[in-house]
C-alpha cells in the first residue's frame, strides 16, 4: 500500500470513529435537552405562580 493510500484509510477509519461517536451522542444529547427543558420549564411555571400570588 502506497503512502497516500495508509494516510486515507487512517482518515476513512479516523472518520468512522468520529461518525459512530457522534450518533451514540445523539440520544444522550436529546435526552440531557429535554431534561434541561424540563427543569427550566417548571422553574418558570413556578416563577410565573409565585408572580400571580
Amino acid at each position: 500500500m502506497s503512502p497516500a493510500g495508509a494516510l486515507l484509510a487512517a482518515a476513512g477509519l479516523w472518520f468512522a470513529v468520529v461518525a459512530a461517536y457522534a450518533v451514540a451522542a445523539i440520544p444522550f444529547l436529546l435526552c440531557l435537552a429535554l431534561a434541561w427543558a424540563a427543569v427550566t420549564g417548571t422553574r418558570r411555571a413556578n416563577r410565573t405562580r409565585k408572580e400571580r400570588t
